[in-house]
């Protein structure tokens, strides 16, 4: 069960009502994901789904997809081989555990 108390805490403890199902709140993906919709691509790689801002400045620490010699690749920012461009930041990785046809 789902219920909020009046400190602002919000607590989930035992199994749901059925009927209290209108007191959940509904979880968006791309609110939780996507902060720059213009600017925000889907890659995938392997069984995961790249979630990528192009209009972020990487840190350091950032993985980032870059290109060369007309190929994609990810690393951290801080190991981007020379003369690489640098196409977007990973801001998410999303691993699909089972297929749609399994």
């Amino acid at each position: 069960m789902y219920y909020q108390q009046p400190d602002g805490v919000s607590v989930h403890d035992g199994f749901p009502n059925p009927a209290a199902d209108g007191s959940l709140q509904p979880l968006s993906l791309n609110q939780l994901l996507i902060k720059n919709p213009v600017s925000t691509y889907f890659v995938r790689a392997g069984q995961d789904i790249l979630i990528i801002d192009r209009s972020l400045t990487p840190h350091p620490t950032d993985t980032v997809i870059w290109t060369q010699h007309d190929r994609m690749s990810s690393s951290v920012h801080t190991q981007v081989p020379e003369g690489a461009e640098l196409w977007g930041v990973v801001t998410a990785r999303i691993t699909q555990y089972r297929w749609r046809n399994s």
